[in-house]
């Protein structure tokens, strides 16, 4: 016998349900990204002998086998996404598969404006912090020349009374007579 030609008879997500035909599934917010599929294969034989193979391309590449006739992806990432599902009667050869486009949304931060307007954040917070380290180092340097220019003064102040000092120094160096007995300077 030919082999049965595997269907998509629903498709949930949220508090969507969605029957054939289906088309092209237009975005699923990623709050409601929990994705169920109902199969079935139409079977004149033995329906207990049907074996049923699926994948998630986008996902997973590798078929398979499914003990359920519901299958379900739970909290899927945002992307595009193809649900391809395959049936065969016994140890018999499988049938074409039938497939579901869908796509999936991101998350707000996941979006490309997000990341965009997080670079943005990123770039403004750097300028900002640049900013207020100049502005600190600005005001530093212009503390420090107040505090040197002080110092210089002191300085400047202190050179002109050890001159002074020194111009005393400079007049006292002649001869003192001195009295031998009581160490009294003589007039």
């Amino acid at each position: 016998a030919a082999p049965p030609r595997a269907h998509v008879l629903a498709v949930e997500y949220g508090a969507a349900r969605l029957e054939p035909p289906f088309g092209t599934i237009g975005p699923i917010p990623s709050a409601d990204a929990t994705v169920s599929f109902r199969v079935a294969a139409p079977s004149y034989v033995n329906e207990r002998a049907l074996r049923f193979q699926a994948r998630l391309v986008g996902l997973e590449d590798q078929w398979r086998p499914i003990s359920e006739r519901t299958v379900r992806y739970p909290a899927m990432r945002g992307g595009d996404y193809r649900f391809e599902v395959r049936a065969a009667l016994a140890d018999g050869p499988f049938g074409p598969p039938a497939a579901v486009a869908f796509a999936v949304q991101p998350p707000w931060w996941g979006t490309w404006w997000a990341s965009l307007l997080l670079g943005f954040a990123g770039a403004g917070a750097m300028a900002g912090l640049v900013k207020w380290r100049v502005g600190a180092l600005a005001r530093s340097k212009a503390a420090l020349e107040v505090q040197v220019a002080q110092r210089t003064a002191e300085l400047r102040a202190r050179n002109a009374e050890l001159s002074a000092a020194l111009g005393t120094v400079k007049q006292l160096t002649g001869l003192l007579p001195i009295c031998a007995h009581c160490k009294k300077i003589r007039d």
